[in-house]
């Protein structure tokens, strides 16, 4: 192999993986995915099934030991995240929210602090920004080094047969 000539893959986790519609979608890309992260055991046998050669870690992102997951799994690039978004959406109607459901995209910023990716991409409903710790969340990441752009995106323009707006949170270490 010739360094040279060889495109090097960028590896990735994905976090709040479900059954990996991120993940395929960065494969598709050419993205080699390392490992994915859910609570939801359905959601590891959807994961194991669409990528038999990355690993599924079940469980809670908050009772993970990442220093350790850092080391076993080596260099990643890019971490993608979908942290739980029904407690930010209006989908949920008149129903009460959980906080600590939605503090659980500070688990984004401990796995990047622990990764240390280049790159970042966090999938939310558009109403996260009204999260009250929304600019915490921004600045947090910011501390960690990252730029930080927010896109929202229709995927209605993208294929897709529904109208379904969703924000995209976008950080890079290198990009100024």
């Amino acid at each position: 192999m010739n360094w040279r000539t060889e495109k090097k893959k960028v590896r990735a986790i994905d976090l709040f993986c479900g059954a990996g519609g991120s993940s395929w979608g960065a494969k598709s890309a050419g993205v080699k995915i390392v490992a994915g992260f859910d609570l939801w055991p359905l959601a590891g046998e959807a994961h194991k099934a669409n990528f038999p050669k990355s690993e599924f870690i079940e469980g809670r992102l908050e009772d993970h030991d990442v220093e350790q997951l850092a080391k076993r799994l080596g260099k990643i690039d890019l971490i993608l995240a979908s942290p739980e978004c029904t407690n930010h959406s209006p989908a949920k109607g008149n129903k009460p929210r959980c906080e600590q459901s939605k503090d659980t995209a500070f688990q984004v910023v401990r796995y990047a602090q622990a990764f240390k990716p280049r790159w970042l991409v966090i999938e939310n409903v558009v109403s996260m920004k009204r999260w009250s710790r929304y600019a915490e969340f921004k600045k947090a990441l910011e501390a960690l080094g990252f730029k930080v752009t927010e896109q929202t995106l229709n995927a209605a323009h993208f294929g897709v047969g529904q109208s379904r707006r969703r924000l995209f949170i976008l950080c890079d270490r290198e990009q100024q």
